[in-house]
């Protein structure tokens, strides 16, 4: 069976699914958009010795052309044993590229660094939830065949270059998972996402008969920071871990009275989580502003609850962050 197409979760979503694509034609990775290596580096940060280090290879290289091959050269000719220059420089570049293989361990390591950051529509109500995000990989070694996605999520890559498109290929069986060339060691590679599905996390806001909120944190996350509208009066919360609660605090603002959430973090690049820091000043700004409809909330959480680490059976340095922005029961009734 081919790879499920990303579906609508509901009429209100209709127009936000489906700007990435796969083929099913032997499942080859057919779309990318464009990319640009600083502008990607700074808005996707990942955490990684993300460039070679030319200068220092530079100088090494030096060293041994300049250096080892003619001290080499002269003292063979020197002590008249021009022969063994057969066996020498050979023996001398071998060791040269050793030293090299030593460097680029001690240097990068064998663990890839992942950087992995969405923003997800989350109807509690409904349990159904949209993400859009975006993922970087670094690594010094090859992880072909180690990458994978849900098969309800579509991707694409953002810096395909100049590789022949058909050694993009996806195997599909429990999940679609990368074959071929995707991820060259010591480059850094940057992917778009997107998934749709059906999910149960949450956050619970539960008011007592004195009007006191408490949250508590169902999505699989910890909660950094966040703001709810819950009944018409705007609450602040932070630092809530897995499975724990926290009280909120009533911020002394004028709530938002839009009836109906209009999802503008899908709206443009800025927010769509192209940029990590512009889609959180973004949602701040929200915040600040207690642009939230009653029943809704804007939270970010230290994670990726809603898409999970896309590099698998190995050991990683992942960073992952997100936003949530939510519709609880209150909204439906």
């Amino acid at each position: 069976e081919a790879a499920k197409a990303i579906h609508a979760i509901d009429d209100s979503f209709d127009a936000l699914v489906g700007d990435l694509e796969l083929s099913t034609y032997y499942y080859s990775y057919r779309k990318h958009s464009s990319s640009n290596l600083m502008r990607d580096l700074k808005r996707i940060p990942i955490e990684a010795k993300a460039t070679i280090p030319v200068k220092t290879l530079q100088l090494v290289l030096a060293v041994f052309a300049l250096v080892i091959v003619p001290l080499v050269t002269f003292r063979s000719v020197r002590r008249n044993v021009r022969m063994k220059l057969i066996v020498l420089l050979p023996g001398a570049a071998a060791l040269f590229a050793i030293l090299i293989a030593v460097f680029a361990y001690a240097f990068f390591g064998t663990t890839p660094s992942v950087r992995l950051q969405s923003v997800t529509i989350l109807d509690q109500t409904a349990r159904r939830a949209l993400t859009r995000g975006q993922f970087a990989v670094f690594s010094p070694v090859s992880i072909d065949g180690r990458i994978s996605f849900p098969l309800d999520s579509a991707f694409r890559m953002r810096n395909v270059g100049g590789r022949a498109i058909p050694h993009f290929n996806v195997d599909v069986s429990d999940a679609q998972t990368l074959q071929g060339k995707w991820v060259t060691p010591l480059v850094v590679s940057f992917f778009d996402f997107e998934r749709a599905c059906e999910r149960s996390e949450k956050l619970d806001f539960r008011v007592s008969p004195s009007g006191e909120v408490t949250v508590v944190n169902l999505l699989g996350a910890k909660v950094v920071w966040g703001q709810a509208n819950v009944g018409g009066k705007m609450y602040s919360f932070t630092d809530i871990p897995p499975g724990g609660e926290a009280k909120a605090r009533k911020v002394a603002t004028k709530p938002c009275t839009a009836s109906k959430k209009s999802y503008y973090p899908f709206t443009n690049d800025r927010v769509n989580c192209r940029d990590w820091n512009e889609a959180l000043s973004s949602a701040k700004d929200s915040a600040a502003k207690s642009n939230i409809p009653a029943g809704e909330y804007i939270a970010e959480v230290e994670g990726s609850p809603f898409f999970p680490n896309p590099v698998t059976r190995k050991k990683t340095d992942t960073s992952a962050a997100g936003l949530v922005y939510g519709k609880f029961k209150e909204a439906a009734e």
